[in-house]
């Protein structure tokens, strides 16, 4: 499990071979599952280098979060502001409304007969 992975990211002997552990376990699909909160922050701890800083990695392992509510959290304690607002950008508003849970938006129902 993410046990696991994190005792294979220590035990790598160069920072290329930690960005690639990193790289694998947060593509989707790839690692059968997704991470919690606690899991998450373990990860980025870890894997915390010069080639990978913060923003980065929160832009990878939003998608590979257990629970909105984590990637939440996550993104709440490891960006600043305007970090946040440069991913919500980046990723574009559909991609931050799915991974942060807020599926809601502003509808307006027109119900005029066109003639």
């Amino acid at each position: 499990g993410v046990d696991s992975l994190l005792n294979l990211i220590r035990t790598c002997d160069t920072e290329n071979e930690r960005l690639a552990l990193f790289e694998l376990a947060t593509n989707p699909g790839s690692n059968g599952g997704y991470f919690t909160a606690a899991q998450t922050q373990n990860i980025m701890h870890v894997c915390a280098s010069s080639e990978l800083d913060a923003y980065d990695m929160c832009k990878r392992l939003a998608f590979a979060m257990a629970s909105p509510d984590d990637c939440q959290y996550i993104l709440s304690v490891n960006l600043t502001p305007d970090q946040a607002i440069s991913l919500y950008c980046s990723i574009g508003p559909a991609a931050w409304r799915r991974v942060t849970g807020n599926l809601s938006g502003h509808y307006a129902l027109d119900l005029a007969v066109d003639r």
